[in-house]
């Protein structure tokens, strides 16, 4: 679908969270931050992924941008291009 902005859920979700820090209640609430937590932040990615906003802000407060890394046998190298 896309980002759609960050759901009241969202924050009810956290402050639960913040008020009940343990396994127990995240197990109890995985469902929410699935829905309201994971795939938000995914959805976010995915939309500023496409993007040249990240460029953009990284660029604007002196951030290197760096080319995508994959990983091979569990090390990081840069991607070929």
């Amino acid at each position: 679908m896309g980002f759609a902005g960050i759901p009241r859920e969202t924050v009810a979700f956290l402050q639960g969270l913040e008020a009940n820090n343990d396994r127990v209640w995240f197990e109890a609430h995985r469902a929410e931050y699935e829905a309201f937590w994971l795939k938000v932040g995914l959805d976010l990615a995915a939309d500023l992924s496409g993007s040249s906003v990240l460029r953009d802000l990284a660029e604007r407060h002196g951030f290197a941008v760096q080319r995508p890394c994959v990983k091979k046998g569990g090390t990081a190298v840069m991607a070929e291009h």
